[in-house]
């Protein structure tokens, strides 16, 4: 099998490469010029990997190969820059690979989306992100309606593991705590919302990637996370705990909860659940892991 990973120097696309990779898949890796190779460029002693630059490769990974599927990951946050920017990463580059891999006969394309892309958009948000990827969406369902590709929409949850973004929420918390900081000022910690290890969200696509010829509908939403809610005030507790931070005071209610913002979240795995697909980390599993690897690789501590 031949699959395109987008985004293949971010977290998510990294992991999925890898784990492809070890299966023996061939990956088609797409970058930017201005991305960090570092970590990817450990990989490309492997004959499975091949990399393309998007600003004037993409044409020639269809013309060079005969590609099987293709895996987006790639997105921009939109922190930091203009609604126009984030349309062009989110929906202009999005569409483009969309139309290159339908134009050449490729079978499937799975596009991550976020749980956050419901059907109204009333929480602000990361409102330019929310916004581009439901609109992209959009145009996967047209695809599909018109049978040019079979459209796989993952609305994926809160993901976490060692090597994220270090401004993602649970990036950030665990530095802060083993960092054994003073205190933390938070909101409410009330929200409930479903987080999924990094080892099982690639599980997952590859579970998906597997069943592709089998599905008969051309437009299929997929929901990925762990199937559990867990407050927010659980999870960074629980964090403190497994760190055995005895020092950082958690000062939760100081930071107003969000205007509009969903109380619960959860993934509903009934899909993924069906192709065989279970998770096999849980919220405590999964930040024991991250935190062993975290105090390994970056602390240089004993585990």
């Amino acid at each position: 099998m031949r699959v395109v990973i987008s985004g293949v120097t971010g977290f998510l696309g990294y992991n999925l490469c890898k784990y492809l990779l070890k299966k023996d898949i061939k990956v088609i890796g797409l970058l930017r010029k201005s991305s960090n190779t570092d970590k990817i460029m450990a990989l490309s002693n492997s004959d499975n990997l091949s990399l393309y630059y998007i600003e004037n490769q993409l044409p020639l990974v269809f013309k060079d190969h005969k590609i099987d599927a293709v895996i987006h990951t790639a997105t921009s946050y939109g922190h930091d820059d203009t609604a126009l920017n984030t349309l062009k990463a989110n929906e202009g580059f999005a569409l483009e690979l969309l139309e290159n891999a339908a134009n050449s006969n490729v079978s499937v394309f799975l596009n991550t989306d976020t749980f956050f892309n419901v059907e109204k958009i009333s929480y602000n948000y990361m409102i330019y992100y929310t916004t581009s990827k439901k609109n992209f969406v959009n145009w996967g369902l047209a695809f599909a309606l018109e049978k040019k590709i079979k459209f796989i929409n993952i609305k994926l949850h809160h993901l976490y593991g060692f090597g994220d973004n270090p401004n993602k929420f649970v990036e950030s918390i665990i530095r802060k705590i083993l960092n054994n900081e003073p205190k933390m000022d938070l909101t409410s910690g009330l929200q409930k919302r479903d987080f999924i290890y990094i080892n099982d969200a690639v599980s997952a696509y590859s579970y998906l990637l597997e069943n592709t010829n089998n599905y008969l509908e051309y437009f299929i939403e997929v929901s990925l996370g762990s199937g559990k809610p867990t407050t927010i005030k659980a999870l960074v507790s629980q964090i403190k705990q497994i760190a055995k931070n005895e020092t950082t005071k958690l000062n939760f209610g100081v930071i107003p909860d969000r205007a509009n913002e969903f109380k619960e979240s959860v993934a509903d795995l009934s899909f993924l659940n069906n192709l065989g697909f279970i998770p096999k980390y849980d919220i405590v599993s999964g930040l024991s892991d991250y935190i062993r690897q975290y105090r390994m690789h970056i602390h240089k501590l004993p585990l």
